[in-house]
């Protein structure tokens, strides 16, 4: 039995016939619908003279720019996806795996036009090192416009918008050699120059020797956070908190790729302040192995590559060092 309370409407008519109920209901709709259009209008009103007054304090610039937030704040995840799956060609379960993890109203900036949006990018908190210091900064991913709205600067408004909102720099890897060009014309400039670090191809057969040598294990975001910070930590070196680990390592096991950990049984170029392990996180994709980040050195690839490229059922290793460029105001001011 049900234990909700309902509001009631008590009918002052001794034996109603249909007539007089379908009158009734008819009332009854009438006023509920005056109500509502009266509070909406209402709310329109306020809103418009908000609006009005805000605009005779502070102008129409700023006005413009409330009005450009409330329509990205109501922008649906449709309109992500068609930018997304249209310009990166990826799946929609891969979009949605982003934006359910990693997206917030705080850090996706867009651009609106005839009503929806046509330009994105996102802007993820990194740490990055300078010197002895450690800068806080924005790891800028994802930037993409709508092929009919391209050629008008949008991507390079965003950019410039989010500098001015986050009021720190801007760090991203472009994804091609040929947007370079196109970022130093925005005002990034290459602090890391892009370099291949490692290619393999006709890896020997694997001995059983070699599988004396090390062991794999499973890692956690914890531990491999604090192996790639005591190992790779450089001039440059972006550090990730362990909540953005997780999200790369599970980003990459849903791009059908692995994250590891490699405990060796020799001291082979060991450091002995170091950790007795390494970091792998690597995805396979049509016959190639491509690294995405590892503490390995060149000697222990080469013990390791026969298994692990058995495993993966494929035939070259392509490591590459992705090239760093760097919007800010204080390289702009020097």
């Amino acid at each position: 039995m049900s234990l909700k309370i309902y509001d009631a409407y008590i009918i002052n008519i001794p034996s109603p016939n249909i007539y007089n109920l379908q009158q009734i209901f008819d009332n009854l709709r009438t006023e509920i619908t005056n109500a509502t259009m009266a509070s909406i209008q209402k709310k329109i009103v306020k809103k418009c003279l908000y609006y009005y007054y805000f605009k005779q304090l502070h102008g129409n610039m700023l006005v413009e720019q409330m009005l450009q937030q409330t329509a990205i704040t109501s922008t649906t995840d449709e309109e992500i996806h068609k930018i997304w799956e249209t310009c990166f060609g990826d799946e929609a379960e891969l979009v949605d795996f982003y934006l359910d993890k990693r997206m917030t109203e705080d850090n996706m900036l867009l651009i609106c036009q005839d009503g929806h949006a046509v330009s994105m990018a996102s802007f993820l908190d990194i740490n990055v090192r300078d010197g002895e210091e450690w800068k806080p900064a924005k790891y800028v991913y994802a930037v993409a416009t709508l092929p009919e709205y391209r050629g008008r600067g949008y991507a390079g408004k965003i950019l410039k918008k989010a500098e001015e909102i986050f009021n720190m720099p801007l760090v991203l890897v472009p994804a091609e050699k040929e947007l370079v060009g196109y970022y130093r014309k925005v005002g990034f400039t290459e602090a890391y120059p892009s370099e291949r670090l490692l290619e393999k191809q006709d890896v020997p057969e694997l001995s059983a020797a070699e599988l004396n040598s090390y062991s794999v294990e499973e890692i956690t975001a914890a531990e491999y956070q604090k192996i790639r910070e005591q190992k790779l930590m450089r001039d440059g070196f972006i550090a990730w908190d362990e909540a953005a680990i997780r999200f790369a390592m599970d980003f990459n096991c849903f791009c059908g790729g692995r994250t590891v950990k490699v405990v060796w049984s020799d001291d082979i170029s060991r450091d002995e302040s170091a950790e007795d392990a390494d970091i792998l996180m690597y995805c396979p994709e049509n016959g190639t192995l491509h690294i995405i980040e590892t503490t390995l050195g060149e000697e222990q690839f080469e013990e390791l590559l026969p298994e692990l490229m058995a495993q993966t059922k494929t035939e070259r290793l392509v490591y590459d060092r992705k090239g760093i460029m760097v919007l800010s105001s204080d390289d702009q001011d020097r």
